[in-house]
């Protein structure tokens, strides 16, 4: 193994164990992007992941509802809500998502990139929006992009550049050329 991997792998167990330490609750196999910003909010402890879930770069899981704040000031009340994240098993969070409380992520969930959660997900389902909503069930999602799917999850970073390059490069090259 490389050294650079095996640097990156370090990195991410000690930002997994800090995250621990702050309350949030992991099954096996999680992975946080750890290179980019991901934030937890300020009640970190109410959040629950399940097995296999992927968190990718710039999200932001939020327990709590600032808007209490607005409220707070105009009625000179105390009030906080605030509510538990969890997420189930086989879950990919896609880049610059915000979860906030109050919601369940079912098991076999991808949610589109930027997509704002504000309500329960459920179990074999592809959400996307703003506010997030289903727009197909996991097999409808892999059905329709069949076509598009190359068996290279497993291959080396270089493996696969070398296979990207070589299914790309006429591609690539006549729109350089443009």
């Amino acid at each position: 193994m490389k050294i650079v991997n095996v640097i990156q792998i370090l990195k991410h167990k000690i930002k997994m164990n800090l995250l621990k330490k702050r309350g949030i609750q992991f099954g096996k196999n999680c992975y946080i992007l750890t290179n980019y910003k991901t934030s937890f909010g300020s009640e970190p402890y109410l959040i629950k992941m399940g097995d296999n879930v992927l968190i990718s770069a710039h999200c932001f899981l939020c327990p709590h509802d600032g808007g209490t704040w607005t409220v707070n000031n105009l009625y000179k009340t105390n009030y906080d809500r605030i509510g538990p994240i969890v997420i189930g098993n086989n879950v990919y969070i896609g880049y610059g998502c915000t979860i906030f409380g109050n919601v369940n992520i079912g098991n076999n969930v991808i949610v589109g990139s930027n997509s704002v959660v504000t309500r329960d997900i459920p179990d074999n389902s592809v959400c996307a929006g703003v506010p997030a909503k289903v727009i197909c069930s996991i097999e409808e999602y892999k059905e329709k992009n069949m076509n598009l799917f190359d068996e290279t999850f497993s291959f080396s970073t270089k493996d696969k550049k070398k296979y990207y390059l070589k299914k790309y490069n006429d591609q690539i090259r006549d729109e350089c050329k443009g």
